[in-house]
């Protein structure tokens, strides 16, 4: 789904402009040193083929207490890193960009591809490692694996990031 993608994308470059590198762990997670900073929930309520609403959830760390595997922007940005009522209206800007540019997401793809977090997935149901070849235009992770290809426009189980 474009919209969680675009979210993702945006909320990256919000972050990198202080300084931070940000990693889009596919399809919905920022990651900066390989820890989850921030997951994205988007769903869409159709009717027919009309988007009737949409709606994101955002959970981003800022200065709450996160398990080993999350960082908070406190962490790793310090007192320099805001609170929650100024990441809040970060994030608002970031959803007026999306919904300006919702008449077609597709520029979110190359951004997206370039901040993958791995280039390398295993598979969840069968525990076969793929490679990661980008993204498809609909934001469907591509993968291969010799010559077989797929893609996954969701995870059908847990994930695992390899280095």
């Amino acid at each position: 789904m474009l919209i969680g993608l675009a979210v993702a994308t945006v909320l990256a470059e919000h972050l990198e402009r202080r300084g931070l590198e940000v990693a889009i762990k596919w399809p919905n997670d920022l990651l900066v040193n390989g820890r989850k900073l921030a997951g994205l929930l988007p769903r869409l309520v159709q009717r027919g083929s009309t988007i009737r609403l949409v709606r994101i959830g955002v959970g981003l760390n800022v200065e709450n207490r996160i398990p080993s595997q999350g960082v908070a922007l406190r962490q790793v940005l310090g007192p320099a890193g805001g609170s929650p009522s100024i990441w809040c209206a970060e994030v608002l800007q970031v959803l007026d960009r999306c919904m300006a540019d919702s008449v077609d997401l597709r520029w979110c793809v190359p951004e997206a591809e370039r901040r993958l977090w791995s280039d390398r997935v295993r598979d969840p149901d069968d525990g076969l490692i793929w490679s990661i070849a980008g993204l498809a235009s609909d934001g469907a992770l591509r993968l291969q694996r010799g010559a077989q290809t797929r893609e996954w426009t969701r995870w059908s189980g847990g994930s695992e990031q390899l280095s």
